[in-house]
């Protein structure tokens, strides 16, 4: 950059603030560019922290009292933290006691250990872990919230977005199944949500609701996509919904044949979806948009991403995990009871899919599971560099269009689908996806973040994988002395492809280079859930004829990161 450059007749103070409200990539590009500017952000405190947040793909939080060196002191802590963590007898931990009230799911959200319960006592349960930071040993009453819906409705599908103190409870009525109506209610009352503007959003469809899969719900902001089958004995349907769950409108729906997708449904930005297509064997990446300023919405389909070819008599079986979602920042924002000044970016989770494949042929039959992941900021790039996102223009004359009836108004609205851009799985999937082959169909996954813990039920091991490309190092293998200065801990950073053999259900080896750290860890007692701050083991037993659920939880950071 040349010394006459307008920017750098600039203060320093101005520069800093300019360089601030730049990507990652840009800071880097501007820091090789000359001397001044890489100066400048050597020795801005602001800029180091900056830079340090968008390596660790997490989003700053922390109060305008917070200077930057504690808030970096903070983040070395929590990062160390989580590369020496216990699990089992080793964590200092306590034990709490719940009740086995029906089938349920557990999970960790912002602090909050949640039970969604499903069957005839449908709603959940929520306990601020933040309340047990302190305590030691068995602790038998903890403090749960509990929300219990009426039982006369059977409730097929849900999504949770804690910060925006939302849940969204997709329910169908025992006397008809023709409506599915979807209710907004507050996580920590169970009332109605204060921002939507109506209690439910009634969901009118062709023909009766199908059981195919459960419905599908994820909360982007201040929108739902939902996905459901339906449809008469003749013909079954799968319909995908955009709605405005503030203003309770659905701004768009695409009505397919039954099969067309499988139980798959995220978000890797505000507008761009990732389905599962069935049929293809294949990843959709669909996104939200209008044909112009005052057109109507639509999904478009940007580009078909092939997954490994399987054998013509094997069957695949696709499903995702869920995501922390994204949100906007209102006014119904819950306060966050953490003490981090920080949370990892839901927008930047790794992508997680369970693949599972079933092949029977005469006497021998074969069943596979595995895992594979894939960072939505790579997606979000190869949709950048392979499809033109633009909304295509219409042709015609607005003065013609004025004197159309409605019926001939929306048959011109519809523009012919063009041609789906179709990437072959070796073109995009060795390079930015990882395959992991588990011990055991049984293992399961927990997901925070950039981080992911197998569990394996069996042995009952974890594996944690870090797949935060900031954090990633040249080392290749590190042996650290652990807490009885007997045991070694090991980590690893996996930066070498690996290669599944393709067995029966494979047409071909499924190789794949996507680089992450692993930690493995031993002596896990029941099941494995995390979020950024908090790991929760839950174990199911049956005391005196009842059920319990006897769960042990501690805070990563011990003690807490002030």
């Amino acid at each position: 950059m040349t010394t006459d450059s307008p920017l750098l007749s600039l203060p320093n103070e101005i520069l800093i603030h300019i360089l601030s409200l730049l990507p990652l990539r840009s800071i880097t590009a501007c820091r090789r560019s000359c001397c001044r500017l890489r100066a400048v952000i050597k020795h801005s405190g602001l800029l180091r922290c900056r830079i340090r947040t968008m390596k660790s793909y997490i989003e700053d939080l922390s109060p305008p009292s917070l200077t930057t060196s504690d808030f970096l002191e903070h983040l070395k802590k929590w990062e160390k933290a989580w590369l020496t963590f216990g699990v089992g007898k080793e964590a200092a931990t306590h034990t709490m006691y719940k009740p086995f009230l029906g089938p349920s799911e557990f999970l960790l959200r912002s602090g909050y250990l949640i039970e969604m319960r499903h069957g005839g006592t449908p709603g959940w349960s929520h306990l601020d872990l933040s309340l047990q930071r302190d305590l030691r040993g068995d602790q038998l009453t903890p403090q749960w919230t509990d929300i219990q819906l009426e039982a006369a409705v059977c409730v097929v599908g849900w999504a949770m977005d804690v910060d925006q103190d939302l849940v969204a409870v997709s329910v169908l009525s025992h006397q008809t199944r023709k409506c599915l109506e979807i209710r907004l209610l507050h996580f920590t009352t169970g009332t109605r949500h204060q921002s939507a503007a109506v209690p439910a959003i009634q969901l009118k469809f062709k023909g009766k609701y199908g059981t195919s899969f459960r419905t599908h719900i994820e909360i982007i902001g201040d929108n739902l996509v939902v996905l459901l089958s339906h449809g008469s004995p003749f013909r079954h349907y799968q319909t995908l919904y955009f709605i405005d769950w503030v203003r309770g409108q659905v701004k768009c729906r695409r009505r397919t044949s039954a099969g067309t997708y499988f139980p798959v449904l995220t978000s890797i930005s505000k507008d761009i979806l990732v389905l599962g297509r069935r049929k293809d064997w294949a990843l959709e990446l669909c996104k939200v948009t209008r044909e112009d300023d005052d057109g109507p919405f639509v999904f478009r389909t940007l580009c078909i991403l092939k997954l490994p070819a399987v054998h013509p008599k094997a069957r695949p079986q696709l499903t995702s995990v869920r995501r922390t979602t994204s949100y906007t920042p209102r006014s119904s924002a819950l306060l966050r009871p953490s003490v981090l000044p920080f949370r990892s970016s839901p927008s930047d989770s790794v992508l997680t899919f369970t693949v599972t494949v079933y092949r029977t042929e005469k006497s021998r039959f074969e069943s596979r599971k595995l895992f594979f992941y894939a960072l939505a900021d790579t997606l979000r790039a190869l949709v950048k560099g392979t499809v033109g996102c633009a909304p295509r223009k219409r042709g015609g004359s607005n003065r013609a269009r004025d004197f159309m009836s409605s019926w001939l108004h929306r048959r011109a609205d519809r523009s012919p689908p063009s041609p789906s851009i179709i990437i072959p799985w070796d073109e995009w999937g060795p390079k930015t996806t990882r395959w992991i082959s588990p011990s055991t169909n049984l293992a399961y996954q927990a997901l925070s973040g950039m981080r992911c813990a197998i569990t394996e039920p069996g042995k009952w091991k974890l594996r944690l994988l870090d797949f935060n490309p900031g954090r990633l190092g040249r080392v290749v293998a590190v042996r650290e002395p652990g807490k009885d200065g007997q045991k070694v801990q090991e980590r690893l950073a996996v930066t070498a492809p690996s290669i599944i053999p393709a067995g029966q259900c494979f047409l071909h080896d499924i190789k794949s280079s996507l680089p992450y750290y692993e930690l493995k860890r031993s002596g896990v007692e029941g099941s494995f859930y995390m979020d950024d701050e908090w790991m929760a083991e839950i174990k199911s037993s049956v005391v005196l004829e009842f059920g319990v659920h006897s769960i042990s939880a501690h805070p990563v950071v011990a003690g807490g990161a002030s």
